[in-house]
Formats: structure tokens, sequence, C-alpha cells
């Protein structure tokens, strides 16, 4: 997977990574496979140095390949830690294929080039006021507060951070987030487009992208094309409940 990755970066980029994965000394995998942590030496003698895009975490590639003789594709997105390699995670988890060899690739995908810094994203604060919610929420807001709203990022910022979550989204979040960059509404918190990030399930790997206070997170299934929204609950239970295409059905089904 990470010579894929190497043949689709630049020169530049591909000799620091190369570097950096001589930095390395093991790797640890979650106990469903699912997950691989490449371990960075420590001490004198590191010769790699981080690349520019630094953010705590950001995904910079991905791989889609097949095993022969199985059916089914599978995903390896690998994430750099602080500008460093630092995680590959596999969708679906792949212990049924864990001791096969006979890979084909399918493509080989960079994300967000790593030798380019990451624009740090600013939204303020805004008063209710100010913006024109969607018709949905304004029906919520008749029994249910709306509050901590922000502006909206910028269309290019709103386009670069959609082209980094590869999956579907809703089509009444996408419009939402163009009037503002995230709000709570009763016990619901919408995380705004900066906010979105990835979490590993035992069944698959999901973008987040709304709380449900002491109940779970609304959720889509990384790689998918429906824009499906399911409720992870915090108890970890599966299967994950399934809550339609629209943020706003899925609001109704969980808001208190």
């Amino acid at each position: 997977m990470l010579s894929e990755v190497l043949g689709a970066l630049s020169e530049e980029s591909a000799s620091l990574l190369r570097k950096q994965m001589q930095d390395l000394s093991r790797t640890q995998r979650d106990s469903g496979g699912g997950e691989v942590i490449y371990r960075r030496k420590r001490g004198k003698g590191l010769r790699a140095p981080e690349f520019a895009a630094k953010d705590a975490e950001l995904k910079f590639a991905s791989v889609r390949f097949s095993i022969r003789n199985q059916p089914g594709i599978w995903v390896s997105d690998f994430f750099l830690i602080g500008g460093h390699l630092g995680a590959a995670v596999f969708t679906p988890k792949p212990p049924s294929i864990r001791d096969d060899n006979e890979v084909e690739i399918k493509q080989a995908l960079i994300v967000r080039d790593p030798s380019l810094p990451v624009a740090p994203v600013a939204s303020k604060p805004v008063a209710r006021a100010t913006i024109t919610l969607p018709a949905w929420l304004r029906e919520f807001e008749k029994a249910f507060e709306v509050r901590d709203l922000y502006e909206p990022l910028a269309s290019d910022r709103r386009r670069m951070a959609v082209e980094g979550i590869t999956a579907a989204l809703p089509r009444d979040y996408l419009e939402l987030m163009e009037q503002t960059e995230g709000l709570e509404v009763g016990n619901v918190g919408i995380l705004g487009l900066s906010q979105v990030y990835e979490v590993v399930m035992p069944d698959w790997t999901y973008y987040l992208l709304a709380e449900v206070n002491s109940v779970g997170m609304l959720a889509v299934k990384a790689h998918s094309k429906d824009g499906a929204l399911y409720l992870l609950k915090y108890d970890g239970q599966a299967p994950w409940q399934a809550l339609g295409d629209r943020l706003a059905q899925a609001i109704r089904a969980v808001i208190r």
C-alpha cells in the first residue's frame, strides 16, 4: 500500500516519506485489524523532518484495492500525525484478508498534498438574527433553542473540506453549511465542515457530523455514496440505527 502512495506523490514528497519510513520502529494493529499505527523511533539520529501539513491528524492518501478470489473492495486511508506518517485505516476491517498477498490495486489517490501547509480555519460566532436558517430548522426552533452559531466558511474552504471527506454528505447538511459553520439545537450539536472527523467503529469507518448529547453521534459511512446517516450510540452496541439520508429526518428522530 505504501509503495502505491509513494508512486502517487510528487518526487519531493515521496523522498521525504521514504525518510520518515526509515525512522519507524514498529507498527501496531488494533484488535480487529482495522487500524495500523506507525510508531517512530525515539532518541537521537532521526533524519526525517515533518511535512509542511502539520495538522494534529490529516488524511493525505487513499488506496482502493481488491484481493484475488475475494469479493469486494477494500480501502486503506493513510494519515499524517503532526506532519509525520502516523496511521493507516482499513475499511472494511480486513481480518479475513490479513494473510492474503495477491493484492490488486484499483486506485491510489493523494487526498491532500502533504508538502503544502494547511491554512487555519477561523470561524467567528454570529448572532442568530444575522443567519437565515432553512425551513426545517426554523420548525425545530419553535420548540427548541437554536444557539452557538458560527459564520460559514468561505466557498473555497467549504469546497476543500468536502473534497477531503471520502463520503457523500446529506444535501440538507451541505445547504446548512452555506449559512453557518455549525450550531446547536435542543440536545443536538451540528458540527461544521471544519470539525467533521473520522472514527473507526467495529464494522466500518464513519465521518461524524453531529453529536446527540448523552446518546451518541450522527455519522455517514466513509466511502459511501448515498449520504445515509447512522446513529452511533456511545454504548458501542451494534447494529447502528439507520436514519435516512436527510439531516432533518435524523435530528427529528433524536432531538429532545
